[in-house]
C-alpha cells in the first residue's frame, strides 16, 4: 500500500542495523520517500528513544541485537506497546 505524502510525513520509523552502509541507504530512501527516519546503532538508546518517542515501525537486524530477541522485543514493548517490528533476518533464517 503506498501512502499519501500527508501520511508518510506523519510517520516515524527507527532503524537499528548493524551494516551502516545499508542503513545509510535505506535511511535515504525512506526519507526520499517522505518519512520521518532515525537510525540507531546502540540497542539500549533504541529503548531510550522508543520510550521517549516511539516510533510507527522499528526496523531492525537480527544481527545487531546485544540480547536475545525476545529480550530486545520484551523491553521495546515495556517501553511502549504500540511499536510494529520489522526484521531485517537473511533468507537462511
Amino acid at each position: 500500500m503506498i501512502l499519501p505524502q500527508e501520511i508518510r510525513s506523519k510517520f516515524s520509523i527507527f532503524l537499528f542495523l548493524e551494516d551502516v552502509d545499508q542503513g545509510a541507504d535505506l535511511r535515504g530512501h525512506l526519507a526520499v520517500s517522505g518519512y520521518e527516519v532515525f537510525m540507531f546503532r546502540d540497542q539500549d538508546m533504541v529503548v531510550d528513544r522508543v520510550r521517549e518517542a516511539a516510533p510507527h515501525v522499528l526496523v531492525f537486524e537480527i544481527e545487531a541485537l546485544q540480547t536475545t530477541l525476545s529480550e530486545f522485543v520484551d523491553k521495546v514493548l515495556a517501553a511502549n506497546a504500540d511499536v510494529q517490528f520489522l526484521p531485517l533476518i537473511s533468507a537462511s533464517q
